[in-house]
């Protein structure tokens, strides 16, 4: 399996990085509120910046308590080793919120440019369209730094708004949830020794370092009945359309794909494995990697993933989200409320490119540079 850890930043990083850490996947969590912060347990790297009362939902404000703040948490080696350690560290934050949405794009780039052994992941976590007009904003300023500021980024994307329906807690455990679920099959948890086809550590690594978009769709513990009036395929397209992740665009780029399998003999059997359906849904890959394991034990779980990397930009859910920033500026403006924010006015979604870099040991990093990219 891959070594991989979870930095999570905020309170909605927190939260991910404690569900993780519950699964030994080795965690750190950072925030600028010492009250979020001691909500985390202890066996979770903790670490404060900022004047410990947190940023008011204001990205700027974290941002500059990071710049105040980041060589001493960067010269501590409780984050060098942690970070060291691992193949893999997933840097998790809302999109919406103050402290993760200013801080998680900016550390990315630092980290990533720093320890050149080690990959990293951003994981984003969009906030329902129904949230008030910070968490809109902030997500629009989080995706612009993504797209805009981070050579070949390469990132996950999920959203609340999915599961907008559910009381709020719910709703976020939910993701939760399907976060760390995602890290455990990228980790390598159900790759099971067999004799057929094999994804090895380094063709995870080389699926998983694609720049652009990461997204995956997991089928557990399914029976035979369960697909009765559907293909195995046709289940792993609608799980796509209806998961944790934000909505994909369909305009079929061409992703790199890894199919894992833990199917009984009868299952397998109904199930092409180089998945034409799906293929047709998501794009043709340029490279797909394959792990087939039969369970010869019927009591054993029957389990499909399917990871797509290097996908497009979510442009689709960025235009949901402008709409909905003017939706609300446009109330408060019938309201003769308070004034809009001039610098939303012309926002311009067109040129958000996603783009990942060379890499061996770790190396000096001109700290200033990159928050100027951030400004």
């Amino acid at each position: 399996m891959l070594s991989i850890g979870v930095l999570g930043i905020g309170n909605a990083g927190n939260q991910v990085a404690t569900l993780a850490s519950s699964y030994e996947i080795p965690c750190v969590a950072v925030n600028t509120s010492e009250n979020d912060l001691a909500m985390v347990p202890d066996k979770v790297e903790k670490f404060l910046i900022g004047d410990s009362r947190g940023t008011g939902k204001d990205r700027s404000e974290a941002k500059q308590f990071l710049k105040n703040d980041i060589m001493k948490v960067l010269r501590d080696d409780r984050l060098r080793n942690f970070i060291v350690a691992q193949d893999f560290v997933f840097i998790v934050s809302s999109t919406g919120g103050g402290t993760g949405s200013g801080t998680a794009p900016v550390l990315y780039e630092t980290l990533n440019q720093m320890f050149t052994d080690t990959n990293f992941i951003l994981i984003g976590i969009l906030p329902t369209l129904n949230e008030a007009l910070s968490a809109q904003t902030n997500t629009i300023e989080y995706l612009r730094e993504m797209y805009d500021s981070i050579t070949n980024c390469t990132y996950m994307i999920y959203d609340n708004d999915t599961y907008e329906k559910l009381p709020s807690y719910r709703m976020m455990e939910t993701v939760n949830q399907a976060i760390v679920k995602d890290l455990m099959v990228m980790r390598g948890d159900y790759n099971y020794a067999t004799k057929y086809d094999s994804i090895d550590q380094n063709d995870m690594t080389r699926l998983l370092t694609t720049p652009g978009r990461i997204a995956i769709a997991s089928i557990y513990d399914c029976k035979e009945k369960d697909f009765d009036d559907q293909t195995i395929e046709d289940a792993i397209v609608d799980e796509f359309k209806h998961n944790a992740h934000a909505e994909l665009q369909r305009d079929k780029r061409r992703p790199n794909m890894g199919l894992i399998t833990n199917l009984n003999e009868r299952l397998n059997e109904s199930l092409d494995t180089h998945v034409p359906v799906v293929r047709q849904f998501l794009g043709e890959p340029i490279h797909d990697f394959r792990h087939i394991v039969v369970n010869q034990d019927r009591s054993l779980n029957n389990n499909i993933f399917v990871i797509a990397t290097g996908l497009s930009k979510i442009e689709d859910r960025i235009v949901k989200t402008s709409e909905r920033i003017e939706e609300i500026l446009e109330a408060q403006r019938a309201a003769e409320a308070a004034a809009a924010d001039d610098t939303l006015e012309n926002m311009d979604i067109d040129n958000l490119i996603p783009g990942k870099k060379p890499r061996n040991k770790e190396s000096t990093v001109d700290v200033g540079s990159i928050f100027d990219k951030f400004q």
